[in-house]
This record gives C-alpha cells, structure tokens and sequence, in this order.
C-alpha cells in the first residue's frame, strides 16, 4: 500500500533559511510533494529521507539559494489485487464510497459487490442478500476489499454534467452523482487519483460478517474453505 519513491528536484532555500538548510529543504519538499499525486506514482504522505544535497545556485536579483536534492518520499499507491481494509464513507445506487481516513476516492461499484444485493432506496444502503438474510453495509462500517483498478486523471479532466466515477471497464457510470461532497459545478475537475475495488469474493465485504476471518491474511483461506458469514440482522 505504501512505497518508498526516490525523487530528484530543484529546490529553493530562502536567505532567512541559510543557517539550517537540512531543516529548509524538508520543509520545502513537504510544501511541495505531500498531499499531491504524482501521476503513475501515487499520492505522495511525507518525505522519508534526504539522499544528496547537491551544489546550490544563487541568481541575479534572488538571495535564496537554489540546490538540485535526491530525497525519497513515502507514496501510497496499492498494487492490483491487493486486500485493504477501509471505512464506508456513502453510498448511492451506483456505488460505495470507501475511506482510509488520509484518501477517500475509492469506489467499489454495483457490479463488484457480494451478489445478490439489493439497495435499499429509502435508507440508500446497499444489502446483500445472503439466503433469506439482508447483510447491510452502513456507513461507518469497516469493509474489507480487493483492488481492482488504479486511475490516474490529469489536471484538466472534466466531466460534463457530473462528476462522479466511471465504471473502470470504460463505460459511463449512472445519471446520479455518487460523491456527496463533490462539487454540482459541471466542470468540476475529477479527482488526480481514484481506486476502484471489489467485495465480490468470499470473505470480503463488511467485518462483521464472517466468522472465520480475522485478518487480510486470512481471505484467500476463507475464499478456499467457503466459510459462511455470520447473519448480522
């Protein structure tokens, strides 16, 4: 889920800053990198360590002093197939909104939930319908799921008239928008990063239904063993 990625970047140190330039540049590279995606290399979490420091520069007219830095940076980016762990954030008739707490643009589609399952307009919530129970997935609930799909949008993305995900097969998602949060502006731009997941295995999905998987680990045992879910009505 988290990676270490080295970098290398220009960076400026102001003259204020002059007599702790290690201090400087971490900050800088911080300003700079976090909470930013790079594209095809995940959303970027903080600077783990500075690699070189190199020659620094000072032009005519500017008294800060301009050094080219090797550093890695801790990234999140989980690969395909990969098991997490998340909280559901919303859901709508198109999709679940899934949270880490630091990225919520993960959406696990209709099509990738337990099947059958049934959504419940009234309460928007979705259910799977497990024999003659209705499992819920509430918001608030831990959800565990697998990563079917990474997508990286450029800065200019737009999507007419909504701004909401696509289906990562490449077909168009519903008429409603799936993200309360996001703007109605029609021009809104979509988000750098986006991930969409499946629960549509055993022993995925909400926690709270199986009684045999404890941990990530364990989901391919439960998968193997066809252990049942625990009713939670």
């Amino acid at each position: 889920m988290f990676n270490l990625v080295e970098l290398e970047d220009t960076i400026q140190i102001l003259p204020e800053c002059l007599d702790q330039v290690v201090e400087a540049i971490h900050y800088e590279i911080n300003k700079k990198f976090a909470n930013k995606v790079i594209k095809d290399v995940g959303l970027c979490i903080c600077l783990f360590d500075i690699l070189k420091i190199g020659h620094g520069s000072i032009y005519q007219g500017d008294g800060s002093v301009f050094s080219v830095v090797r550093f890695r940076i801790a990234v999140f980016k989980p690969f395909l197939g990969e098991v997490i762990v998340g909280t559901i954030k919303y859901s709508s008739e198109e999709a679940l909104q899934v949270t880490l707490g630091f990225f919520d643009q993960i959406w696990i589609l209709a099509s990738s939930l337990q099947q059958p399952s049934v959504f419940e307009k009234s309460d928007q919530l979705w259910a799977w319908k497990y024999q003659d129970h209705l499992l819920w997935l509430n918001p608030g609930d831990q959800i565990r799921f697998r990563v079917e799909k990474i997508v990286f949008n450029p800065p200019t993305s737009r999507k007419p008239g909504n701004n909401k995900p696509s289906d990562p097969s490449g077909g168009p998602s519903d008429d409603k928008n799936c993200d309360p949060t996001a703007s109605n502006d029609p021009e809104s731009p979509l988000s750098a990063l986006m991930i969409f997941g499946s629960i549509s295995e055993s022993g995925l999905g909400s926690l709270s239904w199986w009684n045999s998987v404890s941990d990530a680990s364990a989901v391919e045992d439960a998968a193997t063993d066809n252990c049942d879910p625990v009713d939670t009505t």
